[in-house]
């Protein structure tokens, strides 16, 4: 598992979520995140990209097959 600990905290600090949707959030992260270096789509950890990496990844996930049908499945993580 990827160690996601700096976005726990940002989003305790920065939004109102619960505790428990945090959670949920980092765990979808860190699973996309796999999912999508096993397969080939990113190349490293979402959390160790740069902003310019991470735009780029954004965009070859959200048109990825498996992500499209796997975020179907599992309430529309990303829009």
């Amino acid at each position: 598992m990827i160690d996601l600990h700096n976005f726990s905290e940002w989003m305790s600090l920065n939004t109102n979520l619960a505790a428990s949707s945090i959670d949920k959030y980092t765990h979808a992260i860190n699973t996309i995140s796999n999912d999508m270096k096993v397969i080939g789509v990113i190349c490293k950890d979402i959390v160790d990209m740069n902003t310019l990496e991470l735009n780029v990844a954004i965009e070859q996930i959200i048109k990825n097959s498996k992500f499209i049908d796997k975020n179907k499945k599992g309430n529309n993580v990303m829009p």
